[in-house]
Parts: structure tokens; C-alpha cells; sequence
């Protein structure tokens, strides 16, 4: 057997090395990244409380009996309303303050936004009941979580 004249590469580590030189940068990106994520999950996407969230079904006034609201964490809503007997689909944005419930829709007419004020009687983990004013009739509707 002849000897292998050509020169051997060297190994990409050093003595005593145990990881190569891209484990701590990336280590370091995926640090940062999660705590950005972190942030944003826990502070900026979460525009409602946690106990609002969810889906929501009317069990009072009668006429809204079997009406959902579901409410989302970046802080839309869709509403399903029974009309007349025939189904309605409102799309809003919501804000909570304090207990003041703020729905803000479109106005088909107009193409302006419209906010309007509610207030939450009652926000359980299994209960809202919530006191919407329309234009000149107050109506208080009772809610359960839907399962």
C-alpha cells in the first residue's frame, strides 16, 4: 500500500471545541424570537379578556333565543342575529372599557363606522348578560357559553 500523498482537511473544530461556531447565533435568533412571539401572543394580540373570548349563545329576549356572538382575541366579533325569522350576520370590532362594551360596524348607507356603548351586567366564566341600548329601547340579553 502507498501512502496517500494528498493533505488531509482539517476539522472544522478546534481542540476542545464542542459545538460548531453557528449553534450560538442561531441559539441567540431563537431566543429573540421567542420571546418576540412571547409578546406579542401575551400583550398585543390579545385586545379582549380571556373571559369574553369565545362563543357566546342568547338565552334571553326570546325573540334572540338560540343568537351567537363570538368574540375573538384581536378584538372582532361576529354576531349572528335572528331577524324576523331569517338569519343576520353583523361583523364588528369590540373594546373593552372598563365595563363598557364598544361595538364599532360599518354603516351600509354611509360607509362610516359607527360605535356604539354596552355595558356588561355580568361576565362570569359561563355567564354574560349585557345591556345593549339601542335607539331608544334598552335591551338587557342574557348569555351562556356555548360547549
Amino acid at each position: 500500500m502507498k501512502a496517500d500523498a494528498r493533505p488531509r482537511p482539517k476539522a472544522n473544530k478546534q481542540p476542545g471545541q464542542r459545538w460548531p461556531r453557528w449553534t450560538l447565533p442561531l441559539l441567540c435568533l431563537l431566543i429573540a424570537g421567542t420571546a418576540t412571539w412571547a409578546f406579542c401572543e401575551l400583550v398585543i394580540w390579545n385586545v379582549l379578556p380571556p373571559e369574553l373570548i369565545g362563543k357566546w349563545v342568547v338565552i334571553e329576549p326570546g325573540d334572540q333565543d338560540g343568537a351567537t356572538f363570538d368574540f375573538y382575541r384581536n378584538g372582532s366579533l361576529e354576531a349572528r342575529l335572528n331577524n324576523q325569522g331569517n338569519e343576520f350576520i353583523l361583523n364588528a370590532r369590540v373594546a373593552l372599557d372598563g365595563k363598557v362594551l364598544l361595538t364599532t360596524t360599518q354603516n351600509p348607507s354611509t360607509g362610516r363606522d359607527e360605535t356604539r356603548k354596552s355595558i356588561i351586567r355580568e361576565l362570569t366564566e359561563n355567564s354574560l348578560i349585557v345591556e345593549f341600548a339601542f335607539a331608544r329601547d334598552k335591551a338587557i340579553w342574557k348569555m351562556v357559553r356555548a360547549r
